[in-house]
């Protein structure tokens, strides 16, 4: 089973990008072909009772799992032409697929046929240079549109955002990227192709260059240097064509497969070396424990694979942990020189975050670098989880993560316990599901509140400002709390100067101007259940937060 691994590898890829459906035959689309079976020195007999136990073991590792629903045939090839019959079946097999999935019932405008037509003739005309054969500007789409009376903005739109959810053609709107259409997205991957790439399929005079080099240890591209001339020199035919590259590398940016890195150098995530040893470095000041994105992909959709309607397999896609590392770069966060392909070190003011690759998780931790601050470690949390499920849902509802912990790090046990064991879902308790069934080892409630604030985080609301207030039982501890939350004496006083013998209402006009003030709500919950506890008033955690 030389091949399992890539083959398991390429149907979950296929499995994560596919809509949740319960029609077996809209599944089915996946032929395996088996080359070379001449290869085999036995009569073609024997040559056919191998090739089918080969097929029949391989379906064996898939049984009760959704891959084998993918699975329309499998046919293996006599690469010499000695079975005829065997292509005439292998084109209908995939005619058949294609009869089955195709919307060719599907009623569209004509005037969009004919300009969808008109815009693919672009491809071949001699005349024009390769960008132009491939990539159009707006303005002038707009003027293929008007001939055939496609004539409003909105049309036009309507045109373009369909034909690029069925990848006819690429089209982002916005002043910058708007600017152009792709007519051919192939062309677009081969552009990229040419900078992301093995060593081995790049041209010579190329791999001996020395800004490769960079490129290859560092994963840094300078767009000013000869070295992106060189690679995209057979797409582009003069440098006039400048402002063409770089809204390619806005693309590029768009599709987070680069980052621009400072005013002459993008990042490409995706060719930076990988590190070459486990991330086992340990920091003096890692004060909280490893935080786990476990993902999955089935058929079925998150919730019915947990109702157990379907098995589902421990999976990432590839590509999805360099996309995250992007997007944290798109929000500000700075990489340091500890970047790796599968481990990567960000600098977020004082503190700093560590990610690293796993088979099937993305691990996540906070080094505080100035422990005399307080660090809400459910903001970045939060902010990495979004980016997360953003991306996710691009991979439609076949693909979820949970979050779990490993409470046997710190005691010694190369375990990481699996969801369903240790998983964190927020309709669960979390501090019960924290907790290894090997070994007996859990997190400690202080462990688990570094990470979410006491529960799951959320966001502060007006609300919870006035159940609290109205449950200060007296203006000492309305004070213990007003000072742990950085409230000035002063304000204090104007307060219950204004509302003499009405501790509550002077309490919530505090409370209501901190909450004011308040920039990232989800923090200020975390802060304000903090303050509660250390103004001996955790009782109201219960009472007017939910908090358990």
């Amino acid at each position: 089973m030389k091949y399992h691994q890539e083959i398991e590898f390429w149907l979950n890829m296929i499995l994560s990008g596919m809509k949740e459906n319960n029609s077996r035959d809209e599944f089915r689309n996946v032929i395996l072909v088996g080359t070379h079976k001449d290869l085999l020195d036995i009569d073609r007999e024997e040559q056919n009772k191998k090739a089918t136990k080969y097929f029949d073991d391989l379906k064996e590792l898939f049984i009760n799992r959704a891959h084998l629903k993918l699975i329309r045939t499998c046919m293996a090839m006599d690469n010499k032409g000695g079975d005829v019959d065997q292509f005439e079946q292998l084109r209908a097999a995939i005619m058949e697929a294609i009869q089955e999935n195709c919307p060719w019932n599907e009623t569209r405008p004509i005037k969009w046929l004919l300009l969808e037509k008109e815009l693919q003739s672009l491809q071949y005309d001699s005349k024009l240079s390769s960008v132009q054969q491939n990539l159009v500007s707006y303005q002038d789409v707009k003027t293929y549109a008007k001939s055939f009376h496609i004539d409003t903005d909105e049309d036009l739109m309507t045109f373009l955002e369909f034909h690029h959810l069925t990848a006819d053609i690429t089209f982002f709107r916005g002043h910058t990227l708007g600017k152009y259409t792709v007519v051919n997205p192939q062309w677009l991957i081969d552009v990229f192709r040419a900078i992301i790439t093995l060593d081995e399929f790049r041209p010579k005079e190329i791999q001996l260059d020395t800004e490769v080099h960079q490129l290859k240890s560092e994963g840094l591209l300078n767009v000013d240097k000869l070295l992106l001339k060189k690679i995209w020199e057979r797409f582009f035919q003069t440098d006039s064509e400048s402002e063409i590259k770089n809204y390619l590398l806005n693309l590029m940016t768009e599709f987070d497969l680069a980052v621009k890195y400072d005013d002459e150098q993008y990042l490409i995530p995706c060719l930076l070396p990988w590190q070459p040893c486990s991330n086992t470095e340990q920091f003096p000041d890692q004060i909280a424990p490893d935080l786990y994105f476990n993902f999955h992909s089935s058929v079925q959709s998150h919730k019915k694979a947990k109702l157990g309607a379907k098995t589902y397999d421990h999976f990432i896609p590839a590509g999805l942990f360099q996309k995250v590392m992007s997007r944290c770069s798109k929000h500000g966060w700075v990489w340091t020189d500890k970047r790796w392909r599968n481990s990567v070190n960000f600098a977020v003011g004082d503190t700093i975050v560590v990610f690293h690759l796993g088979s099937t998780w993305i691990k996540m931790n906070i080094i505080v670098l100035d422990t005399t601050k307080s660090v809400s470690f459910a903001k970045y949390f939060h902010k990495v989880k979004s980016h997360i499920d953003a991306l996710l849902k691009t991979y439609h509802q076949n693909m979820w993560h949970e979050i779990c912990f490993n409470p046997c790090e710190s005691s010694g046990h190369e375990c990481l316990c699996r969801p369903g064991k240790n998983s964190i879902d927020e309709d669960d308790n979390p501090l019960i599901a924290c907790r290894c069934e090997n070994h007996g080892n859990s997190l400690t409630t202080s462990q688990f509140n570094m990470w979410f604030n006491h529960i799951y985080a959320r966001v502060l609301t007006p609300k919870d400002i006035f159940k609290v207030s109205q449950k200060i039982p007296d203006m000492e501890r309305q004070l213990g709390l007003a000072l742990e939350l950085g409230i000035e004496q002063s304000e204090i006083d104007t307060a219950n100067s204004n509302n003499p013998n009405d501790i509550k209402m002077a309490s919530y006009k505090i409370l209501k101007s901190w909450f004011e003030g308040q920039n990232d709500r989800t923090e200020a919950f975390g802060n304000l259940c903090k303050a509660l506890e250390e103004a001996n008033m955790g009782r109201l955690l219960t009472e007017c937060l939910h908090v358990q």
